[in-house]
């Protein structure tokens, strides 16, 4: 009868589609299911070792590593579970996932365990992880697994984010897949990180990252920048159907507390910023940095609130006529003043503003405060001064614009005439008609434009005359050069008789000393603004200078007599 019950029960294991087995404390192993390991080159009795030497290189250390802890454990029966892979006669691996418990009887100890195969089940966590961890154009790994490494660091890292600018136009008008030549050349420029241990990752369609793992010094990443940026300019330099450039954020990373999206965080904000604000395209975030790329970041988290709040708040500049020296308006300038950056400059958050779409209602506010400022102070002075307010080009692509500033001109119960619209002569480089209609409509409103920064930029003169400005603002840094160069300073002159010729007034901007305002006398420009009369200067104090003349040009004048 037991002969019988030992033959049904090796029957049963026969037939199983799981292998048994049972280990003896000196590494005898027993295989009780043939029909499970008779795809392996082993006997039903065979040693540990044996069967180890089955088992994937890769694989063997950990294996061994869980079955001497395992077998040292005396008296704990709790389950084992180990995956590992297992060479089959014919060569290939599959997977093998092991189940082993320890047991005492009369006999003494031995394990005992079961053999599964989860070969397919490995195949689909594989597939699930490529889908997760990869890029399916260039097979490289993904956002994700660049933050599951960063995860299991364990030193200094270096992260640098890499933009490329175009592929997502490029794509848009084509498709990703006839982008494949570029990525091709473009991975060869990520092959310098070689020399170091590093991985590349593609972290979005127009972005990729290295992480290396040390923390490298400035001097070497500096270095590393450059010499990326000169192999990609080479490779784009022969692809003519591409004109796309690359932007680069560094940051090391010293503290082992950052978590992985810390890190993420800061070196695509500080590869954000050298896309907006670097010459060099490229920026390492160091001491130096790390406050204008928190400012950056700032500006660009809390605009948006700052102008629905109405903390943004404008200052006024004087003008004054270049011959009497008497007030003849102000400009209008935003200020943003906050509790963590102090004041925040209009060329830090009005770039922002315009990329974020929010210009047009920063603008609205502004045109308000100015509008409402200008009414009250031509009341108290019974003057009829003007205030100068800038506006955006992006502004003008809105048909809505030019009546909705008159809206507000009306409800401050102001005139359009006082009301001095500036433009910087970007305006005309795109020669966009729905801006130039919106500049027609608006001087057909009543207000006066004047044409902003003239000579920072590119515009011809002759196309400045076709258009209805009224006013001219000479650049200060085209003042500046006029003073120190004979043949601007000539220029000066030239343009000068153009617009007394074209009835339209030329203010000259940035008057620092008497000296200039002496040297400019000659040119006989309508009017001066600059730190000589008054650097821009909060509502309440504007409101208080006399609008009959101006103290430093009083005093000009009467030198000049």
């Amino acid at each position: 009868m037991d002969e019988l019950i030992q033959r049904r029960f090796n029957n049963m294991f026969n037939s199983a589609v799981e292998g048994l087995w049972m280990m003896t404390p000196d590494g005898q192993v027993s295989f009780y299911n043939q029909s499970f390991y008779e795809q392996f080159d082993l006997h039903s009795q065979t040693t540990l070792d044996q069967w180890t030497q089955l088992i994937h290189p890769d694989d063997r250390k950990p294996f061994c590593n869980n079955v001497n802890t395992h077998i040292q454990a005396v008296g704990d029966d709790t389950r084992v579970i180990t995956q590992y892979r297992v060479k089959k006669k014919d060569g290939t691996y599959i997977w093998i996932e092991a189940t082993g418990i320890n047991q005492v009887d009369d006999s003494g100890e031995y394990m005992v365990g079961n053999h599964r195969d989860i070969t397919e089940q490995k195949k689909l966590e594989d597939s699930i992880w490529q889908l997760a961890y990869f890029d399916k154009l260039t097979g490289l790994p993904n956002r994700d697994k660049l933050a599951l490494d960063l995860s299991k660091r364990s030193s200094n890292v270096t992260v640098m984010t890499f933009h490329v600018s175009g592929i997502k136009s490029y794509v848009s008008q084509y498709s990703e897949f006839i982008l494949t030549d570029f990525i091709a050349n473009l991975l060869e420029c990520f092959n310098m990180f070689n020399r170091y241990e590093s991985q590349c990752y593609r972290t979005s369609l127009d972005t990729f990252s290295v992480l290396i793992g040390d923390g490298l010094s400035d001097d070497v990443l500096a270095k590393l920048a450059r010499e990326f940026i000169q192999q990609f300019k080479s490779i784009t330099r022969n692809n003519i159907s591409y004109f796309g450039d690359v932007y680069i954020g560094i940051y090391v990373c010293c503290n082992r507390q950052a978590s992985s999206d810390e890190i993420i965080n800061s070196t695509y904000q500080t590869c954000e910023y050298a896309v907006e604000k670097s010459k060099l395209n490229w920026v390492i975030y160091n001491d130096q940095v790390k406050p204008e790329v928190s400012k950056y970041f700032y500006i660009e988290n809390h605009i948006k609130q700052a102008i629905e709040n109405d903390e943004i708040t404008i200052h006024l500049q004087p003008i004054v006529d270049a011959a009497t020296g008497h007030l003849k308006s102000f400009e209008a300038l935003a200020r943003w003043e906050t509790e963590q950056f102090g004041f925040i400059r209009p060329d830090e958050f009005i770039p922002v503003a315009e990329t974020l779409g929010l210009i047009s209602q920063l603008g609205k506010k502004v045109f308000a405060k100015s509008a409402d400022f200008i009414v009250q102070y031509n009341q108290k002075w019974n003057s009829n001064l003007k205030v100068h307010v800038n506006i955006s080009a992006l502004q003008l692509l809105k048909d809505t614009f030019p009546q909705k500033l008159l809206e507000i001109a009306n409800d401050k119960k102001g005139r359009p005439e006082n009301l001095v619209l500036e433009l910087t002569e970007s305006v005309l480089i795109d020669n966009n008609q729905q801006v130039l209609e919106g500049l027609r409509v608006l001087t057909e409103l009543g207000f006066p434009l004047a044409m902003d920064d003239f000579g920072s930029g590119y515009s011809s003169i002759t196309s400045i005359f076709k258009m209805p400005f009224s006013i001219l603002k000479v650049d200060k840094d085209l003042a500046n050069q006029s003073i120190i160069e004979q043949e601007a300073f000539e220029y000066l002159q030239f343009l000068s008789i153009l617009c007394e010729n074209k009835q339209m007034e030329m203010t000259i901007e940035g008057i620092e000393t008497h000296e200039m305002a002496e040297m400019f006398a000659p040119i006989k420009a309508s009017s001066y603004q600059g730190y000589l009369i008054a650097k821009p200067l909060p509502v309440e104090v504007a409101m208080q200078i006399d609008g009959c003349g101006y103290p430093y040009f009083k005093k000009l004048n009467k030198s000049n007599a």
